[in-house]
């Protein structure tokens, strides 16, 4: 019977490692004892931009005073509206406003949206926001919240409407950086890590020799037991790419097939393409959900097709209604066919059919827009697609024995097209330092 990793643990602490730890923990002991105990203040001292957006001539921006909020204490968010047309803008609500992790204090809320305007939520009396902002104008709103949770971290979503008199009804939605929820005793964690630097300075010289004694002795041992540590990933490797990276990058190499003709007026390949990046989305969800994000031996390729995930979502949350969306995740299925996919548009209820019709109607605008194409999705579906590829291949490379050509000159060819594409500079500053980093292999 295999060993248990609690037994694994509890072996290597009370075996092989264990005078190393021991060393550690007492010279660390001896000089925090010297210490005067007080409790830390976050690194973070300057407020952040939470998120944001700019849809036509409406400007959305969430602002909070800090990235860390410490269980017990209480944190402001501001909601800055900024009209950049001269026409004036009506019918300005909130739609949805969530807070994870978060719990409204105080009195400047009304219906779960901020209400207090200016920048002191206590100095101001509770005046809801404002249905018509004048052309130039700028209305803020600011509201106070806590800590309902003592740890993790949650990214706030604020779903926003308007009206237009050349364009009618508007919506959009800001997805915020996430919140780190932190507690007193987390913090004094922090305190012990930052000051352990220093207390090794005082046990250097014998700890060193101990470890060069110890790493000289444990060389080979430690290189097979890495060795059996990584072989043990490999079947979850496999299993996260059969089940969500595999399924992502068939639905997209599909939606890079047709996409062409699909611009050049094929209703066939028109209906594929919209299923195709549906379904796209749909697995991606799947993924979210299942495992939280992409996990790849690589942590640059991870970053990579991140980035270009990001910025790819941005684009359909442009085009696509943020609710309506979210109705058709819900019910798709994962890894659903094309035939299953049209039974969406046939089904007697209309509550049913109506979010898939009212995407479709924005993918058909979406395709022949000439002033935001759908075009820029192309060099951005591209490195996804290619970086998933390499990295589901690279975890197996032991098992083969051998490397796969690495696509160098795909990579560098999209690269170039993402200079056509606004807000890419960091993604096409990672992708060089991965293309140079394995080409260089």
């Amino acid at each position: 019977m295999a060993t248990s990793i609690p037994h694994r643990v509890t072996n290597l602490l009370a075996g092989r490692r264990g005078i190393i730890i021991v060393l550690i923990l007492v010279g660390t002991a001896l000089y925090l004892l010297s210490e005067r105990w007080e409790t830390p203040r976050s690194a973070v001292a300057t407020g952040q931009l939470a998120g944001g957006l700019q849809d036509g001539r409406l400007l959305v921006q969430v602002w909070m005073p800090t990235n860390r909020v410490v269980y017990g204490e209480r944190t402001i968010v501001w909601v800055s509206f900024e009209n950049r047309a001269a026409e004036p803008i009506s019918g300005l609500h909130f739609i949805d406003v969530q807070f994870p992790g978060l719990v409204e204090v105080g009195r400047c809320w009304q219906d779960h949206a901020p209400a207090c305007p200016g920048e002191r939520p206590s100095d101001t009396p509770v005046t809801p926001l404002p249905t018509m902002l004048a052309g130039r104008g700028l209305v803020v709103v600011s509201a106070e919240l806590s800590p309902a949770a003592r740890s993790g971290r949650y990214a706030p979503v604020i779903v926003v409407g308007w009206r237009t008199d050349d364009s009618g009804p508007h919506r959009n939605a800001i997805s915020c950086r996430p919140i780190e929820l932190t507690s007193v005793w987390h913090e004094r964690f922090l305190f012990l890590v930052r000051h352990l630097h220093v207390a090794v300075k005082d046990v250097a010289l014998p700890l060193v020799l101990v470890l060069v004694a110890y790493g000289l002795q444990q060389l080979s041992s430690e290189h097979a037991e890495r060795n059996q540590v990584w072989q043990s990933f490999l079947g979850q490797s496999l299993a996260d790419a059969q089940k969500y990276y595999m399924p992502i990058v068939s639905r997209v190499r599909r939606f890079q097939r047709r996409f062409p003709q699909a611009t050049n007026g094929s209703l066939e390949a028109r209906e594929e393409c919209f299923y195709s990046l549906l379904s796209f989305l749909r697995q991606l969800r799947f993924m979210i959900d299942g495992i939280g994000s992409l996990q790849f031996k690589n942590r640059q390729g991870e970053i990579v097709a991140g980035l270009a995930w990001s910025r790819l979502r941005n684009e359909v949350e442009c085009h696509f209604p943020f609710l309506e969306l979210e109705r058709v995740h819900r019910a798709m299925e994962p890894g659903e066919d094309f035939a299953t996919f049209l039974e969406h548009f046939t089904q007697e209820q209309t509550e049913r059919v109506q979010p898939f019709a009212t995407l479709r109607q924005a993918f058909d605008a979406w395709l022949v827009s000439t002033t935001s194409p759908m075009g820029v999705l192309v060099p951005l579906i591209e490195i996804l697609t290619i970086v998933m590829t390499v990295e589901i291949n690279r975890p197996f490379e032991i098992w083969y024995g051998e490397r796969d050509t690495f696509p160098k000159e795909d990579l560098e060819t999209a690269g170039e097209a993402l200079k056509e594409i606004p807000d890419t500079e960091e993604l096409r500053a990672v992708l060089a330092k991965y293309v140079e980093a394995e080409s260089g292999l």
